[in-house]
């Protein structure tokens, strides 16, 4: 039987007296079974998160705080993360924690006031995700037109990839499918679905992945909310369409893939062409091109035709008359010049000749002069240069003679 603490004292000589660790015990039975299960509302302050997992918080109103512990094997089922002024409504049992005498609650539930706890989770990630940069449009990488090899990550149960492989089968059955069976909706599915994305990634020659399932609740897509599968979309070289639910579900899954389909069935229409329309194409593109070239060719023989009826093919040598003519032309006016130079040279020529007759020594003899050599065949000017005996060559105007010196005046 527990002590009455508040029961009415009565004078009596004899004094109970308690140890602080029994008072801390009575006082925590008392709490513990006065306030086994409540519900209490606050706003979340002084958050602090232990190693281990644990959250440490507080609830406080305008007029009080009460001290929380939310221990890591509640926590694991909060799909929200816990921020400091957030409002939120804690379910648990009130105790105490000996070693500092504090009265806390137990926290075995939580959820937010406002939005539900799976559409804050959802916002929370959302908005952390989209600050790294893992939604920018800059990382989106192409869908191959025709793929070889399409990777399909999805539970085999599910009516998602029955869907996916009828869509496929009527509009180009020729392609491979490579399945991953995974878990799509419960505990440890999204870390399933992160590991396929992976080992696909790793198989190699996989052109591109589908990745979702069929609809549901937000909570039964919850998998495609987790920031493991998110991560391991981003992480993928193969590119990536999500197709999670309905047409007006979004999940975080469509944020980070590459391009997203509205359900199942669109990503499998998006995934490759419909091969009967291709042909028809491939069809249209070569009539098309068949008629162009045979319209080329005829406007190209047209051409020809015409070229043939041109003067120049009945009478080709008229195409070098002109050619001849301007010939003629360069011929006459290279000879004038040469003419023009020639009569020029002539004339410097003539007058070099008449300045040499004007100084050369045989005009003198024309006047009855001559002129005399000595032997070795400079003219005499002086009888200094003569002795008595030299013999001279005397030049007229009509013959020469040669002469001895006999004496010198």
């Amino acid at each position: 039987m527990k002590t009455n603490l508040f029961s009415e004292t009565k004078h009596t000589t004899q004094r109970k007296i308690y140890t602080v660790t029994e008072i801390t015990r009575d006082i925590q039975s008392l709490l513990e079974e006065a306030f086994p299960e409540v519900w209490v509302e606050g706003e979340v302050t002084n958050l602090s998160q232990s190693a281990k997992g644990h959250a440490y918080f507080s609830l406080k109103d305008e007029t009080a705080l009460l001290k929380c512990a939310l221990f890591a094997s509640n926590g694991r089922s909060v799909k929200f993360k816990l921020e400091n002024g957030l409002k939120v409504l804690c379910y648990g049992g009130i105790s105490t924690y000996p070693p500092r005498g504090d009265y806390q609650l137990i926290v075995e539930k939580i959820e937010p006031q406002g939005l539900g706890a799976l559409q804050l989770a959802f916002e929370q990630l959302k908005k952390k995700l989209e600050k790294e940069g893992l939604f920018a449009p800059k990382h989106k990488k192409p869908i191959p037109f025709l793929p070889d090899r399409i990777g399909i990550v999805t539970s085999l149960s599910g009516k998602a990839i029955r869907d996916i492989l009828k869509v496929i089968g009527e509009r180009f059955k020729e392609v491979h499918i490579l399945i991953r069976d995974v878990r799509v909706q419960g505990e440890g599915s999204a870390e399933e679905i992160a590991e396929a994305i992976r080992d696909l990634n790793a198989f190699g020659g996989v052109d591109v992945l589908l990745v979702g399932r069929g609809g549901g609740s937000m909570e039964d897509l919850w998998a495609f909310n987790e920031e493991v599968m998110a991560r391991a979309i981003f992480a993928s070289k193969i590119p990536i369409i999500s197709c999670v639910g309905h047409e007006l579900d979004f999940t975080i899954a469509d944020f980070v893939a590459d391009v997203r389909a509205g359900t199942p069935s669109m990503a499998a229409e998006r995934v490759v062409p419909d091969k009967t329309e291709l042909l028809e194409t491939v069809d249209d593109h070569r009539h098309r091109l068949r008629s162009a070239l045979l319209e080329k060719v005829e406007l190209l023989t047209e051409r020809l035709r015409a070229q043939r009826q041109h003067i120049l093919f009945r009478q080709p040598e008229r195409l070098f008359l002109p050619k001849e003519q301007h010939l003629d032309d360069l011929t006459q006016t290279a000879s004038q010049r040469m003419a023009g130079v020639l009569t020029g040279v002539e004339n410097r020529f003539l007058l070099q000749v008449g300045k040499l007759e004007t100084l050369s020594p045989l005009k003198v003899l024309q006047r009855g002069f001559s002129v005399t050599y000595g032997l070795d065949g400079r003219l005499l000017q002086e009888t200094a240069s003569l002795s008595v005996g030299d013999k001279v060559t005397t030049r007229l105007r009509r013959g020469a003679f040669k002469s001895r010196v006999e004496r010198i005046d």
